[in-house]
């Protein structure tokens, strides 16, 4: 339960932290005459809460061999793409991606060979336009009218020659690719110009603090409230930023990504991939509450309230903080007296 968090912002270092207990629930105290208290239920617990932010990385992956205007744009890195798939229009003439290490460097046309060739059979089979047993790198007839058919389903001319501007090709498929931060609708691109990133697989979630507070961190279980509900965390590596402060990584216990199968849910926009978090100083306990006045130690270290009638009652303590004591002996509802009360 994450409740009642205040925010310290640590100046000149860029980020927030917060050193603050979590304030319980109000406690109605109903006093009996002058120096006795009413136990009641309460949850008490102390924290320190921290601010969680989840970034997508992005890698830069191929680049392009069109010279001209961006004018549409079909990737946003939600949904990973398969080869074939159109990813942006320059001069209104669609861009396709493809697998392959080769990048996109000269037109093809019939008669020609090579690597690329076989880049673009093998796209041409992912695509269905041309047969499994066809494609040995030479570009033949059956490959040149497969050209042509997909060339049609694109809404281009068919004329069987493949631009190198036509594809881009990157190391892995499928995969979640946005474009290049530089590249975007009405932005020129030219020959040679990074146009692709391919986005991570799952966001990484961390926290960032000064390298003296990294041991505090680390010292209890971590909480991390997230969208889909509150789960536990662990710091799973650590690195320096360029302002000197620690960057933690969080991971789930067994090391998995930390928001599990719900990683599509974090924002791509890194101002929104904020979550709450807490360092567990005092775990949460409800049960009968008392000030913490009220509890004492006997010389032989027994815990215990002395009731209105001056009976000592043997307690045990569950958890402290602000003020409250949660203890185990008496019920809610009982009387007993503050420090200084007896007679």
């Amino acid at each position: 339960m994450l409740w009642g968090l205040a925010l310290v912002g640590a100046a000149g270092v860029g980020f927030v932290c917060a050193r603050a207990t979590l304030q319980p629930p109000a406690v109605d105290v109903v006093a009996s005459g002058d120096l006795t208290v009413t136990v009641v239920e309460a949850t008490v617990g102390r924290s320190v809460p921290y601010v969680v932010r989840g970034e997508w990385t992005q890698t830069p992956a191929g680049a392009g061999a069109s010279e001209g205007v961006v004018t549409t744009q079909h990737v946003d890195g939600a949904e990973a793409v398969i080869p074939g798939t159109v990813v942006y229009t320059v001069d209104l003439r669609p861009v396709v991606v493809g697998l392959g290490e080769v990048p996109s460097f000269r037109d093809l046309s019939q008669s020609m060979q090579g690597r690329d060739v076989g880049q673009v059979q093998a796209l041409l089979r992912e695509t269905g336009h041309l047969t499994a047993a066809a494609g040995d790198g030479i570009f033949d007839e059956v490959t040149a009218s497969a050209v042509r058919e997909w060339q049609r389903s694109l809404g281009v001319e068919a004329d069987g020659i493949v631009r190198a501007g036509d594809v881009v090709y990157l190391p892995s498929l499928p995969a979640r690719i946005v474009l290049d931060d530089e590249v975007g609708v009405g932005s020129r691109v030219s020959v040679g110009q990074p146009v692709l990133d391919i986005v991570s697989d799952v966001p990484e979630l961390s926290i960032t603090v000064s390298l003296d507070e990294v041991e505090q961190v680390t010292s209890g279980p971590l909480r991390v409230a997230l969208d889909s509900g509150p789960v536990e965390a662990v710091v799973a590596s650590t690195r320096t930023t360029e302002s000197g402060d620690a960057l933690l990584v969080l991971a789930a216990p067994d090391g998995s990504a930390l928001c599990g199968d719900r990683c599509a849910d974090v924002p791509r926009d890194p101002a929104a991939a904020t979550y709450r978090a807490e360092r567990v100083v005092v775990p949460e306990a409800t049960g009968s509450a008392v000030p913490t006045s009220a509890v004492r130690t006997s010389g032989d270290g027994t815990t215990f309230v002395t009731t209105p009638a001056g009976e000592r009652r043997a307690v045990e303590v569950r958890a402290q903080g602000d003020g409250l004591t949660v203890v185990e002996g008496v019920d809610v509802g009982d009387e007993v007296r503050l420090i200084g009360s007896e007679p």
